[in-house]
């Protein structure tokens, strides 16, 4: 549908549509959540939120992860080697040799 409308001396045409696809079809022309909406925004839940407050919701990791890993979205460290443990602060080579595996040698 298209309507004509003259505005300052030009004309302006409107345009429309009508989408009627059923009650168990969500809405069309609804933005998607994670859609930019604005510098620095995006669509979450229907509003245009800051991504600086979405980044702070996410939990932080122990140390840091000592600068030896990466922090996951829920907290949780992913060492690189030689690094282990929940901040990633314990080398692998620092773990000493059991009694029973020092005497075999």
């Amino acid at each position: 549908m298209s309507s004509l409308w003259s505005i300052d001396d030009k004309i302006v045409t409107c345009k429309s549509t009508s989408l009627k696809m059923g009650l168990d079809v969500p809405e069309a022309a609804m933005t998607l959540g994670g859609t930019k909406c604005g510098d620095g925004k995006v669509c979450l839940s229907r509003q245009c939120v800051s991504l600086n407050i979405l980044l702070k919701k996410g939990p932080g990791c122990p140390k840091n992860c000592s600068g030896n890993g990466l922090c996951s979205n829920v907290g949780k460290c992913y060492c690189v080697e030689p690094w282990t443990g929940i901040s990633c602060s314990e080398k692998i080579s620092d773990v000493k040799p059991t009694t029973k595996a020092s005497e075999t040698h």
